[in-house]
């Protein structure tokens, strides 16, 4: 259930307290102080004051917790294991398998784990997922802090749905990265998207 803040781009983390011992896969803000946190057994957190108060939210259900993505305050997507989707609507979490009720653009959630060891002990690879409303020609790839690809994970048509890839810290010629901030970048349908990774 471990939560750290930066202000400073990273130089500096600060921990905060969850509320929770489950593991967390994701988090997402839709301002400065609004925010919402993802993870094992069904654990939602949300936050109003920047994340120095956090409070356990109910889901409805005890699967595995993804990612998140807000496009307001009042209203969000959550995607969990076994292809389950849950809309969030004015602090209410329920659960639907019916992929319609996601929205008709494109989402990137956050990579899981994030931060991830790379080259260390430990989780290896970090997995990456997306949403595609229809079938779409997909770019998805990897840069470095300087805009330099470093590697490319996907270039193909997909089908429509959530999907998953995973990056195992490896450049083009298959050579582990140095640790510092990564981004994936995607590109579907006239759309681009990005989140940062970091490795450690």
């Amino acid at each position: 259930g471990t939560i750290i803040h930066t202000v400073n781009g990273g130089e500096n983390w600060n921990l905060q307290t969850s509320g929770t011992t489950q593991d967390l896969q994701d988090v997402a803000f839709v301002d400065a102080n609004t925010g919402w946190a993802v993870g094992s057994k069904g654990t939602i957190l949300h936050t109003a004051d920047g994340g120095d108060h956090w409070i356990v939210q109910e889901s409805a259900t005890e699967k595995d917790l993804l990612g998140v993505s807000f496009i307001d305050a009042s209203t969000g997507w959550i995607v969990g294991e076994k292809g389950i989707v849950l809309k969030y609507s004015t602090l209410n979490a329920v659960e639907n398998h019916n992929s319609s009720l996601l929205p008709g653009n494109c989402l990137l959630y956050s990579s899981y784990p994030n931060p991830f060891p790379g080259r260390r002990i430990g989780y290896t690879k970090t997995t990456i997922l997306y949403y595609l409303p229809a079938p779409s020609r997909v770019l998805l790839r990897v840069y470095d802090t300087l805009g330099r690809a470093v590697r490319t994970l996907a270039d193909e048509q997909q089908p429509a749905g959530l999907h998953s890839i995973q990056w195992d810290g490896k450049d083009k010629n298959g050579v582990s990265v140095p640790s510092g901030i990564y981004f994936l970048r995607m590109d579907a349908r006239n759309n681009a998207k990005s989140i940062k990774i970091v490795v450690l």
